[in-house]
């Protein structure tokens, strides 16, 4: 069929679909290393823990920013939790959140604080992803049963 419009070609495997403009992606991962849109996720990761470091919520980021560097799949979690953080739109404070922690078996057992217990320790990758769930804001009460679950997919209301 003859096409009136160019086309770029990125491989055999790749496909890209519109519908109702928005832009589905078969393959994200060919996408992300063929265009360096991998470059820019942890750019954009590294500026967002920037960020999180500014807001003093832990005394050390330095496995937070090597994770950001190293693993794409932590980068675009930071991206995403950063960009649609309902903690960080209401400016939860460091004491509040180490609060919410203890008082939950979810994290206080995982999320460790530093020794004068006003920060988040984050030196091992563990408590950096836990840390990121917080973040998320994963933790949900059921008002139907009053049972807590970490809900990896929600939509706010």
């Amino acid at each position: 069929i003859p096409l009136t419009t160019d086309i770029l070609r990125i491989s055999e495997n790749f496909v890209v679909m519109l519908s109702k403009d928005t832009f589905f992606v078969e393959n994200v991962t060919a996408l992300e290393n063929q265009l360096n849109f991998k470059d820019a996720i942890h750019q954009r990761a590294a500026v967002y823990t920037e960020d999180l470091i500014a807001l003093n919520y832990a005394d050390s980021f330095e496995i937070f920013l090597e994770k950001v560097a190293e693993d794409t799949a932590f980068a675009r979690k930071v991206v995403k939790v950063c960009r649609h953080s309902a903690v960080l739109e209401k400016n939860i404070t460091t004491e509040d959140l180490i609060e919410f922690v203890q008082n939950n078996e979810v994290y206080k057992d995982v999320l460790k604080l530093t020794e004068d217990e006003t920060q988040f320790d984050l030196n091992s990758i563990n408590r950096c992803r836990k840390f990121l769930q917080l973040l998320d804001d994963d933790y949900l009460v059921s008002p139907l049963t009053d049972s807590s679950y970490i809900a990896r997919v929600k939509d706010r209301t």
